[in-house]
């Protein structure tokens, strides 16, 4: 039979057709099995930039012959919605749900068609609230159950708000094999994060403990690390703000400036800048004071516009202030440090490079530096704190053998000392003793002058009290013999003195002499001895208040004993010829420094002619007052009345 030539190449160019359209079917769709292995979309995936961020994924899924393969894409802004598309097939006899993963993606909606008819529809993103996540799922992974035999088209939906370039790095991979590289990440972080946890804990005791406020400043640079690194991750905001993480991203930077806080003060204090480079430590100073200004500037761009790639840009230029400080510092410093301080120095460079790594990263990987930048940080962290805690140690080491070498020195010294003091104090004995030996004799020979004192004393005062003694029993023994009225009366003037002496002398040289002078006893015994000679029916009543006891010296006693028996001799004798109920008052205390004596009688007082008078003693009351370096005041209205003020 014969076919014709135009009918065989038509049939060759259809059947040619019909095998590149199933070459290529098979080819653009992805196979999922239930040990897939993590398997990058990056090849399979067609997508288009919606500009008005309107389209919806029925329409974008009625489009998709149109997409581009996404690394054709020229995302000519950031934040519009990007649709992506893929076909996908199980090709196995059972159920699979292989894990949908990606990083950085602020949200994510996921959508999966068995033709045209949608059967799923998931949400992720780092900013998703939790409540919009279905159970299992996670902010950067999501499950796509998938039934036997099935074909499904997977339709994505990127919205990136970070202002960055979104980077579709989407992966498949099976659920066992994720939820084991997941499990293993999250192990190294735990491990990380302990062990930030153990160091922040040890500086903080020890600054507790010690004070040493190098540790504080330490603690305040793991303290920025390790929040970073929690807050980088999705523990920070999964444990403070689940159902709104963009606010918990706006901190991450902040920790970051809290770290670089503690770099600077604790290079400022640990290797003394203030004391040795007043330059570099007023550098540093200002360098720590842009770090509030930079804090406030990057949260108010990250919470107001959201733009973490604005943000990123002026903390890549900031963090050359700590990379040329850190630098200059080591330069200038180095050849002065001790070798406790070069271990920080080695823990610096190592902070300088890891910082060159991290901005590296950031500048050249933006947003998946995030992947590894949390690690950097830690082993920096630590590298530092094991390096700064060797110096410590090698620094109290250090300290330690100066501390000895200076006790030692100080145990010579204080033996040195000890020996000088104990020959001073051999000589010092010596020379007492023999002051000791010379005081000895000094009061054996005043003793003995004492003794000689005291019986000459008493002799004095024997033969002082025998003769007044004698003169008063002389004149009393004279009185009755005197018929002469006047005679009599001097008489007895006389006896009244010599008794007022008497009297005096017999307290001043009483056997108790060392106690004060009994005052108040003294004047009424001689009140009442007086009494006794002029009134001894006691017809006159004396009253007395005396507050002066052992304030008067002797002979300042004996004169107011003179005193008191002139003016009561002259009472007794002129004052109370018609008076009925004659008073005699006698008032003696101190006042401000001042003995006064107020004597007063109610009799008919004397006229002011005769206050002047030579008679009747009152010369002698002057002397004497005049003797006491005192005054007197004489009043005559209702009887006569003294007072007399006498200095102390």
């Amino acid at each position: 039979m014969f076919v014709p030539v135009p009918f065989l190449r038509k049939l060759l160019l259809v059947t040619l057709c019909w095998l590149t359209a199933h070459m290529a079917s098979a080819r653009d769709t992805l196979s999922v099995t239930p040990a897939m292995p993590n398997t990058a979309l990056q090849s399979w995936l067609v997508g288009l930039e919606d500009h008005s961020r309107q389209l919806t994924p029925v329409q974008v899924l009625a489009g998709r012959d149109h997409m581009a393969p996404v690394h054709d894409l020229l995302q000519l802004e950031p934040t519009n919605h990007y649709w992506l598309y893929i076909p996908l097939r199980n090709t196995t006899d059972s159920a699979v749900a292989p894990i949908l993963h990606f990083s950085s993606l602020t949200f994510v909606d996921a959508w999966l068609f068995v033709g045209d008819s949608l059967v799923l529809h998931r949400a992720a993103g780092a900013f998703r609230p939790a409540a919009e996540l279905a159970p299992g799922d996670g902010r950067f992974h999501l499950s796509l159950p998938m039934q036997a035999g099935q074909q499904y088209n997977l339709l994505l939906k990127v919205w990136h708000t970070k202002h960055y370039h979104p980077t579709f790095d989407f992966a498949l991979q099976s659920p066992l094999v994720y939820q084991q590289e997941h499990a293993r990440r999250e192990r190294l972080d735990a491990w990380a994060q302990g062990a930030m946890g153990i160091f922040l804990l040890y500086t903080l005791l020890s600054w507790l403990v010690s004070r040493f406020r190098p540790y504080l400043w330490l603690t305040f640079f793991i303290a920025g690390v390790a929040l970073y690194g929690l807050s980088t991750g999705p523990y920070m905001i999964d444990w403070f703000y689940p159902d709104n993480p963009a606010t918990g991203w706006v901190f991450n930077v902040l920790y970051l400036h809290l770290a670089q806080l503690g770099m600077y003060l604790l290079v400022i204090d640990f290797w003394s800048l203030r004391q040795f480079n007043p330059r570099l430590y007023r550098m540093g100073l200002g360098f720590a004071t842009v770090l509030p200004v930079l804090s406030v500037a990057s949260f108010s761009i990250n919470y107001f516009t959201g733009n973490y790639n604005l943000m990123n840009n002026i903390n890549l230029l900031a963090f050359l202030l700590p990379f040329s400080f850190v630098l200059l510092a080591i330069r200038v410093c180095w050849r002065r440090l001790d070798r406790a301080q070069r271990f920080l120095c080695y823990g610096m460079l190592l902070f300088v490079l890891g910082a060159l790594l991290i901005s590296g990263g950031s500048f050249f990987l933006r947003e998946k530096a995030l992947d590894f930048t949390p690690y950097i940080g830690h082993i920096a962290t630590l590298s530092i704190f094991i390096l700064f805690s060797t110096g410590l140690k090698e620094k109290q080491r250090q300290h330690e053998l100066d501390r000895n070498a200076a006790l030692a020195e100080l145990n010579r010294l204080q033996h040195e000392q000890n020996l000088l003091l104990e020959k001073k104090v051999t000589e010092r004995t010596l020379d007492l003793q023999q002051s000791n030996g010379q005081l000895r004799m000094q009061w054996d020979e005043l003793g003995r002058r004492n003794a000689q004192i005291e019986t000459l004393i008493n002799e004095l005062s024997h033969r002082v009290k025998n003769n007044l003694q004698l003169l008063y029993s002389l004149n009393s023994l004279q009185l009755p013999l005197v018929q002469d009225a006047a005679a009599q009366h001097v008489l007895r003037g006389n006896i009244a003195r010599i008794r007022a002496m008497m009297l005096v002398n017999q307290k001043l040289y009483r056997p108790e002499a060392d106690t004060a002078i009994p005052v108040e006893e003294s004047v009424r015994e001689l009140t009442g001895h007086l009494q006794q000679i002029y009134d001894a029916a006691h017809k006159v009543s004396i009253r007395q208040d005396i507050q002066a006891d052992g304030v008067l010296a002797p002979k300042q006693l004996l004169s107011l004993a003179m005193i008191l028996a002139e003016l009561l001799t002259n009472s007794f004798k002129y004052a109370f010829g018609e008076i009925g109920e004659p008073v005699i008052d006698i008032r003696i205390r101190l006042e401000r420094d001042q003995l006064q004596v107020l004597y007063a009688d109610n009799g008919v007082g004397l006229p002011l002619d005769r206050t002047n008078s030579s008679s009747m003693g009152l010369p002698l009351v002057r002397d004497l007052v005049r003797q006491l370096q005192g005054s007197m005041e004489v009043r005559n209205e209702g009887g006569l009345a003294y007072h007399f003020r006498i200095p102390m």
